[in-house]
């Protein structure tokens, strides 16, 4: 044989040599994967789109090419779509074969957490926070699901690992304060809470609390002064990217309709908007999330949006009497009178026992100087649902419009026989007893309205003054 062809033969051999190896490690690869790809998933009819990618995602991770890059986006669309157990199979599989990849044991840990599995998910977030020890959202989780399962020595542990990272972490020190009160130890709470809102002015979760310790302290004036502050804003848990990205392969359009909810409590508004069109887009009944989205045109001053929004609700469910009064109000503060007329006869065509339609018919005609017409639907809306003050009030401004005091005052009676906290309730008796001379009965209000924070500083500072100047004493 010559040189060349011993060469040759040489070089088949050792090809044919790297073509076994090559195929040696794709059926490793293959079969390393394939063993923990989970049963595809039942779907719903009508979701093609996911179960095109399912499926797709099914064959890759059970096939030869990138069988972990497969796995690794059919665990992101079971998770996604609340497939758990699922996602679940897949996150074990990829922690074995990545197991310097923090971002699996956190995403397996938070389905977990979600069922209450607190014991199972705190060692995942203990590996990822130790894979990844900057990403801070992992030890906050950690030291919830620990605080949560009441070892609090550990959770405390977290959230000072937390700290030293970023000293004004805000969900990290609202932590330290829950776990001093689940010790009783409702002072370091208050000390807790005090660092967290000098550092975090406008945190919802450290106002919150603070207001609960106030109360247990004995300082309820400290508790209104806060909760008026906080006022209708809700509280907000912590952006957790990782768990974030996922809503990219929802395709659930409840669940995106929430993370609208929550991005926009968060200040998040390219995010839920976005989360709200593909909510509609997704949704065959959509109706409800136009309304959703109305409100968060609304709520960002897109008003000319927000109407479409309204009209695409009100012509999918002409029956929803929300978003029919929504309407209303809209064309209302827009000065549109005739047009806020029209859609509240089409709503109440559609839902003539809305008490809500009926309320703000009878508002417009109260508006209008129409009072006997005004009082009628008021009558109505009482009817439609009798524990409802609104109507009481309103009936009884309309009274006082007409110099028909006493006709108001048994409605505003009528309205603390209803709901007997009610503020403008409260103020309107007070002073009418003061008006009176009743001195006994106005001290009695005035001791009630104080008790409710729901009446404002100025109108309980005007009944004090009143109540000096007829009787030459305060109260």
């Amino acid at each position: 044989m010559t040189g060349r062809r011993r060469l040759l033969v040489t070089l088949g051999v050792l090809g044919l040599l790297g073509l076994a190896l090559a195929g040696w490690r794709l059926w490793a690869a293959h079969a390393a994967v394939a063993g923990g790809v989970p049963p595809v998933p039942e779907l719903a009819q009508g979701a093609d789109e996911l179960q095109q990618r399912v499926r797709r995602a099914d064959a890759g991770a059970r096939g030869y090419l990138h069988p972990q890059r497969s796995l690794a986006e059919l665990a992101r669309l079971c998770h996604a779509n609340g497939f758990f157990d699922e996602a679940i199979l897949c996150y074990e599989t990829l922690q074995r074969l990545q197991p310097d990849e923090a971002r699996w044991p956190h995403l397996h840990a938070a389905i977990l957490a979600t069922n209450g599995q607190l014991d199972e998910a705190a060692p995942l977030y203990r590996r990822s926070a130790e894979l990844a020890p900057d990403y801070l959202p992992a030890r906050l989780r950690l030291g919830d699901v620990l605080l949560k399962a009441n070892r609090l020595s550990e959770a405390e542990q977290a959230y000072r690992g937390v700290l030293q990272k970023l000293a004004s972490e805000p969900y990290a020190m609202l932590g330290l304060a829950r776990c001093a009160i689940a010790r009783d130890d409702w002072e370091s709470a208050r000390q807790q809470l005090q660092g967290c809102i000098a550092a975090n002015p406008e945190f919802v979760g450290g106002l919150s609390l603070m207001a609960t310790v106030h109360e247990h302290f004995g300082e309820p004036d400290e508790a209104n002064r806060i909760r008026e502050h906080v006022n209708k804003r809700e509280f907000v848990d912590l952006l957790d990217p990782w768990v974030e990205a996922l809503l990219e392969d929802c395709y659930d359009h409840y669940r995106l309709s929430v993370a609208a909810a929550v991005a926009g409590f968060r200040g998040d508004h390219a995010s839920a908007e976005r989360w709200l069109l593909r909510a509609i887009e997704l949704s065959p009944k959509p109706a409800a999330y136009y309304r959703q989205l109305g409100k968060f045109y609304t709520r960002t001053e897109n008003m000319s949006a927000a109407r479409r929004a309204f009209e695409h609700a009100t012509a999918l469910a002409p029956e929803d009497s929300d978003a029919w009064a929504l309407l209303v109000n809209l064309l209302k503060s827009a000065g549109e009178r005739p047009a806020a007329y029209s859609a509240l006869d089409r709503g109440l065509r559609n839902r003539p026992d809305s008490r809500a339609l009926h309320h703000a018919l009878g508002q417009m005609l109260a508006e209008d100087g129409r009072y006997a017409p005004a009082i009628a639907e008021f009558q109505r809306a009482k009817q439609l649902q009798p524990t409802e003050v609104s109507a009481y009030v309103e009936i009884a401004l309309v009274h006082f419009r007409l110099g028909e005091i006493e006709a108001g005052m048994d409605e505003m009676r009528a309205a603390l026989a209803v709901q007997p906290d009610h503020p403008v309730a409260l103020v309107m008796l007070g002073r009418d007893a003061i008006a009176r001379g009743e001195e006994a009965q106005a001290r009695e209000w005035i001791r009630r309205a104080r008790l409710q924070s729901r009446v404002r500083p100025e109108d309980l500072n005007a009944m004090l003054a009143e109540f000096q100047q007829k009787f030459g004493r305060l109260p």
